[in-house]
């Protein structure tokens, strides 16, 4: 269906598809890791905030059993929390922030398509 000014919704919706795509398959491949107690413990966990690894090192075993436990949750929310950060970023980069001028930023050329796209979408269900 073509609007106007040349904006072609069923080419931006399957743009948009295609980027959503892209950016899911990046988004799993991201992992996040921490380290703890002065490097004691270690955790990694993968794309879906899940613990994928954890590492201690010999010396933990001198810590006592809930100074280790508060550093093995420090470590995995702290993993959890790097994972989040890198998910924020590479959306923030493909959508924009509406700060930064990234694509769908307040200045970023993906604002006017995306303008554009809800405009024709406000003119086509205007008309039902």
């Amino acid at each position: 269906m073509n609007g106007t000014r040349g904006f072609d919704l069923d080419v931006e919706l399957a743009r948009a598809a295609r980027e959503t795509e892209r950016l899911r398959e990046r988004i799993a491949e991201f992992e996040g890791s921490a380290e703890t107690a002065g490097g004691l413990v270690a955790a990694r966990v993968g794309p879906t905030g899940r613990l994928a690894e954890l590492r201690l090192r010999p010396q933990t075993m001198r810590l006592g059993s809930e100074e280790l436990a508060e550093a093995i949750v420090e470590a995995v929310g702290a993993a959890q929390d790097d994972l989040a950060r890198q998910q924020r970023e590479i959306t923030a980069d493909a959508v924009g922030d509406g700060q930064t001028g990234g694509p769908g930023g307040a200045h970023g050329p993906g604002r006017e398509s995306t303008l554009r796209l809800l405009d024709d979408l406000d003119r086509l269900f205007g008309r039902l």
